[in-house]
This record gives C-alpha cells, structure tokens and sequence, in this order.
C-alpha cells in the first residue's frame, strides 16, 4: 500500500514495508523517495530527464569540473548547511569520484537503479552494530549518502568495512544517535519538520565558471546563464534519536 502525493520537490511517499526489510528500529532499508527529493535534479534515485543532448552535455561539464566549484563562496542563506555536512570519510558529494568510494572504503557491493543512470554501492559495519552506509553515483560522481541501522538482510547485501560502525559520522559530526535539540545545536533550524523527519533545503543559483564554459563551447554546446545549486539533508527520528540520515547535493540547469 502506497501514497504518494505529486512528483517533484515537494513530493513525499511513504511506503509500507515488510517487517523483513526493517532495521532494529523499525526504519526501512529501502531509499524510498522523501520530501528531500526532487524528480528534475542531476543525480540521486529520483529519476533525471533531459530537454536535450545538448544539455545532457552541459550538464557533463557541470560535474567534470565539481573540484573547481568548492572554490566558490555560496549566498548567505546557504550558510546554515555547512559544506562539511555534505562530506562523510572523505567523500564530498558532487566532486568525490565513484572511484574515490573504492580507494577510501574499497570495493563495494554496487546494484543499477531503474530511476536514473547511476549506480548504489552499499557498505556495513563488520562489528555486530548492523550500521549500514550507502553512496549514490551518477555518472561516477557521488551525489547522495545515507546511513542508518540496517537489518539482518540488508546487512548481507553490503560489503563490510572496517570504516562503518555506529561511530560514523559527517564532517560536521552528525551521526546516528542525536536528539533533536543536538540536531539542531549543530545544524541549524530544520526548513520544516513533518512527522518524525527534520528536512533542511536550500537552492541558489550561479554562473557557469569560465571551465563550464570552455568545456561547454569544446562541445559546442551554448552555455547557461545559471546554474541551480540543491542540498537536503533528512534526519529520520524514532523515539527522540536520529536513526536515518539521508544526504543530497546536486545540480541542474537553471530555468
């Protein structure tokens, strides 16, 4: 049994899951889409639909030259979502490499999404904590993580790494286990809390960077005039703790 309102950012679903597919805490092991989600975003298993070629190899540009963006200071209103929060054992969303995943943690066990063209490697803890860390790529650059308390299914399905356990955390130090009054200490306040989620957004808009362009114009491809930057973060809570966290930054031609 399923409801779900309409696609988009604003889109929530929330699934009945088999008591088999749950972690100790009664938290799904599936990604299953949330309000963090957007269905026109680069990356994350949201689904990603293209006007054109020519975008699409924009948009290949716009991820090649990630390493380049952290170079650029974000509007003020971003500020409340500090870019350490977006970076879990090295891994930075939109510039660390699916090949930076099997360097740090090793290989992985790694399954095709039917939503979009990329790919989810999980990793869990080998102690008996059952933690579970999985990556979103698309193509090869990771966009998306997630960590939680995984069941004994879900746990059979990943490679171990002595990287996972329940200790893991952001480079912020968000992890598993907070309260809400600690979240928020350390986040920020939530852009709204529905249920038992705190969701935090933001998205703005910035100019191509001249490597944008001049890859773009190698392409011939005309450039944008603006790039949308989007960043969520959802905190899953059950009995006044964290028990999920889902982490998104991605990018798309602006409108």
């Amino acid at each position: 049994m399923k409801k779900t309102r309409k696609r988009g950012r604003t889109a929530l679903a929330e699934t009945v899951v088999p008591l088999a597919e749950r972690g100790e805490d009664g938290v799904s092991d599936r990604a299953e889409p949330r309000e963090m989600r957007r269905s026109d975003v680069v990356g994350g298993p949201m689904g990603t639909y293209f006007r054109s070629w020519m975008e699409l190899t924009f948009l290949l540009s716009v991820l090649a030259s990630a390493v380049l963006l952290a170079q650029v200071n974000p509007p003020a209103e971003t500020g409340k979502l500090a870019p350490q929060n977006f970076e879990v054992l090295g891994i930075t969303l939109g510039t660390s490499e699916f090949t930076d995943l099997e360097r740090i943690l090793g290989p992985g066990t790694s399954r095709e999404t039917p939503e979009h063209e990329g790919l989810v490697t999980c990793y869990c803890s080998p102690g008996n904590d059952r933690t579970v860390l999985e990556f979103d790529s698309w193509i090869g650059t990771v966009v998306e993580f997630r960590f939680f308390r995984g069941s004994l299914q879900k746990v059979s399905r990943c490679e171990k790494s002595k990287l996972v356990s329940k200790s893991l955390a952001t480079a912020s130090g968000v992890r598993l286990g907070m309260s809400r009054s600690e979240v928020t200490a350390l986040v920020g306040t939530p852009t709204k809390m529905q249920g038992d989620h705190f969701i935090y957004q933001f998205s703005y808009d910035r100019p191509p960077t001249p490597e944008e362009v001049k890859h773009s114009r190698d392409a011939f491809t005309p450039p944008p005039a603006l790039i949308n930057v989007y960043g969520a973060i959802d905190f899953r809570f059950r009995g006044g703790r964290v028990v999920r966290v889902d982490v998104l930054r991605s990018e798309e031609i602006a409108e």
